[in-house]
């Protein structure tokens, strides 16, 4: 009443941070009794005055809450004087509390949700801001500024305490159906270990994903009768405050989703005893995925052997666990032990008790924390290159590291092989070669000590490598070129496709096979075929593809086709002369072809080959200075603006005119007159005859007559012969020599 007296001159009041244990209203089985309900464990800081005025009012008002959170049936309370001993031993003060704190706060005291608040007097009244924080979700639950007066106050809390378990119910997970239906096993290696005032319990459970928390039960004899004693969500209780030289016995009921309970454990047996000094925890050093623990006993008075230590019992427990597990039981000499596989980032709280020959523990041991050192970060791994992956990360930083160990896989989960180890803290990058095309690979990395081992590995990263070069586009074959095919594309490559150049193929139309006739820079976007001659008039067919930097191919393109010039046609029409004197004349059809650009005339004399004789863009053509009276065979080509050259035409035969026919029946008819006579020519087309003296240096030519007598003029003995000339003016070869007297 004194209190509440208090209370009415306050004007404004400011409640802080509260955090509750959410609420798990399931049934558990015990031996002796029927249903009973776990009940999560809640704290309440003490408030914090805003003001002077206020100060009267904080401890009211923390009392009366607490109260109203009892009466909900929804919290098991912890004690104010645990929770402010916890306090001290964290070194935490009410005015200056934050989430971390809180969390501290929580995981010692085994708390499901922890309440604090801040209360302010003001002329309206008071303002009480008030938060409640979940340590399972490490969430608030609620946050609320609440303005009351005397009168409203209790009134204002019940509300607010109905409010806080409402919203604790909201973090439990509805639980599964089918995991309901499934019967839950019991803990497994449940262990009592006492000491001089406390008994702490440890246990395990084949499957923690289904437990929301557990109950532990307590009897003074091994039949029972067995009493709830607490309700946890750890696998681990202290019984503490007990006397020394007390014994009990314990047993854990497992609570799943759904309020499913587990048959309890078998009882063990647990006592107080004398037990030596609390050992002194001298340093903890972190180390990769672990951690480095030293010790010094203290030294031991009086001839009680139980008070003789053996070694030292070590206890771990994350920042956001809420109860201590025993890690290992390590004899002395030497007081030092490595904790490893723990996690890389991970802040850790360790304590130790000593043992004796009994197995009785000490008090525990001041808790020193340690954060081991991360795993390595920034891992990052670049996307789309070929046939190789860079991968990069920053520098560890934990001075201890030597090096990274690289691991691979093709799948997220799958089995990660080593492909580097990089010797060098310093060295940041690796490029992973010789992949295959449009792949995934996955990535982590280890840091690495040569005196402290590895680390954990990182987490995954992907990254895929490029497909296959882009197929060459539009390619074309240019049809109709002479033993030749010119052949342009485009390409479809972006510069991180890092193309190289192309293949090019070429084969026979209708043919599967291709011959690789190319390769091309991958600048090149035009080739013209005609290393070797190709083939007139023939179709041929062609592929291309790209290839990159990394040696790989695209896939090849449409087949495309061209078709070689054909050769000009053989000519026709060629015709010959005959009976002209000393030549022959040519003619012969035209080519159907519009781009002749000559022929070639061949030539065969008698007893030779043919020979070209001449080259004429005409269809005519006459061969003079021949022989007389000889026959010729003749050929021709058509040749195009290309130089393609057409097979030979049918060969012709001309002939060339024969001489007259030598003279015949020379003879002096009248020797008196010294005329001389001969016979007419059978030639019918001889037009005069050339009579001639023989000399010593052949002949001379006397006279020229048109008929076929003539006068010998000049006096002596003379020789003389006669020829005939046609109307073409070839002359007959001489007659027989005629001698005058």
């Amino acid at each position: 009443m004194v209190i509440f007296k208090r209370a009415k001159i306050f004007s404004l009041m400011m409640i802080g941070c509260l955090s509750v244990m959410a609420i798990l209203l399931i049934q558990g089985r015990t031996a002796n009794a029927g249903e009973q309900r776990l009940k999560s464990k809640l704290g309440c800081v003490p408030f914090v005055a805003g003001n002077i005025e206020a100060m009267a009012f904080t401890e009211y008002l923390t009392t009366v809450l607490l109260n109203e959170l009892d009466r909900t049936g929804a919290f098991e309370v912890i004690e104010r004087k645990r929770l402010e001993g916890a306090m001290e031993l964290e070194g935490i003060r009410s005015d200056l509390i934050g989430r971390e704190q809180l969390q501290r706060l929580g995981a010692r005291l085994g708390a499901e949700f922890l309440v604090n608040g801040t209360v302010a007097s003001q002329p309206q009244g008071m303002l009480l801001e008030i938060s409640a924080l979940g340590l399972r979700t490490q969430k608030f639950l609620l946050t609320e500024k609440l303005r009351m007066n005397e009168a409203d106050a209790p009134r204002i809390l019940q509300q607010l305490a109905v409010r806080i378990k409402d919203a604790a119910y909201t973090v439990v997970a509805p639980a599964d159906s089918s995991i309901l239906s499934k019967p839950l096993r019991p803990a497994e290696g449940l262990e009592a270990v006492g000491s001089t005032n406390t008994i702490r319990l440890s246990w395990k459970h084949s499957e923690p994903a289904r437990i929301v928390g557990y109950m532990v039960q307590r009897a003074a004899a091994m039949q029972g009768p067995f009493n709830m004693l607490s309700t946890v969500t750890e696998s681990a209780y202290s019984d503490e405050q007990l006397r020394l030289n007390e014994t009990y016995y314990y047993r854990v009921i497992s609570i799943g989703q759904g309020g499913v309970a587990s048959e309890p454990t078998t009882a063990v047996k647990g006592e107080t005893s004398v037990a030596p000094a609390v050992p002194i925890f001298m340093n903890l050093e972190p180390i990769l995925g672990g951690a480095v623990i030293t010790w010094r006993q203290r030294p031991c008075a009086g001839a009680d052997e139980r008070t003789l230590p053996k070694g030292v019992r070590i206890y771990r427990r994350k920042a956001s666990d809420k109860e201590f597990a025993p890690v290992a039981r390590v004899a002395d000499l030497p007081s030092i032990f490595t904790d490893s596989g723990l996690q890389d980032g991970t802040a850790y709280l360790y304590s130790m008790t000593a043992y004796n020959q009994a197995g009785a523990e000490s008090e525990q041991s001041v808790q020193l924390s340690v954060t081991t050192p991360p795993e390595t970060r920034g891992l990052t791994a670049l996307s789309q290159k070929v046939r190789r992956v860079p991968i990069s990360w920053q520098v560890h930083p934990f001075a201890g590291v030597s090096g990274y160990r690289i691991m691979r896989a093709t799948v997220k989960e799958g089995s990660y092989k080593e492909i580097a180890v990089i010797n060098d803290r310093q060295i940041t990058s690796y490029l992973d070669n010789n992949l295959t095309d449009k792949t995934t690979y996955w990535y982590r990395i280890i840091a690495t000590s040569k005196e402290q081992g590895n680390g954990g590995a990182s987490a995954e990263v992907s990254a895929v490598t490029r497909d296959l070069p882009p197929v060459p586009v539009k390619l074309t074959a240019t049809q109709g070129e002479p033993r030749r095919v010119t052949l342009s594309w485009d390409s479809a490559a972006q510069p991180d496709d890092e193309l190289t150049g192309f293949y090019l193929y070429r084969g026979e139309q209708g043919q599967d096979k291709l011959t690789r006739i190319a390769e091309l820079t991958a600048d090149k976007r035009a080739y013209r075929d005609d290393s070797e001659p190709l083939k007139d008039a023939f179709t041929y067919s062609y592929i291309i593809a790209s290839f990159n930097a990394g040696g790989a191919v695209s896939p090849l393109s449409e087949r495309v086709n061209a078709t070689t010039k054909a050769l000009p046609t053989k000519p026709q029409g060629l015709n010959a002369s005959s009976n002209e004197p000393r030549r022959i004349s040519l003619k012969w059809d035209k080519n159907p072809e519009n781009d002749i650009k000559e022929y070639i005339v061949f030539r065969q004399e008698p007893g030779s080959d043919f020979k070209e004789l001449k080259r004429s863009p005409d269809t005519r053509l006459v061969d003079s200075e021949l022989k007389d009276g000889v026959s010729y065979l003749y050929q021709i080509q058509a040749v195009d603006k290309d130089g393609l050259t057409s097979i030979a035409s049918d060969s012709v035969k001309g002939a060339t005119k024969q001489l007259p026919r030598s003279v015949d029946g020379l003879q002096m008819r009248d020797k008196a007159t010294r005329l001389i006579v001969w016979q007419k020519s059978v030639n019918v087309d001889i037009k005069r005859y050339h009579i001639y003296k023989k000399g010593f240096m052949g002949g001379q030519k006397l006279a020229t007559v048109e008929t076929n007598e003539w006068r010998v003029t000049e006096p002596g003995k003379l020789e003389f012969y006669v020829t005939a000339e046609d109307a073409d003016g070839l002359e007959s070869e001489p007659s027989a020599v005629l001698a005058v007297e």
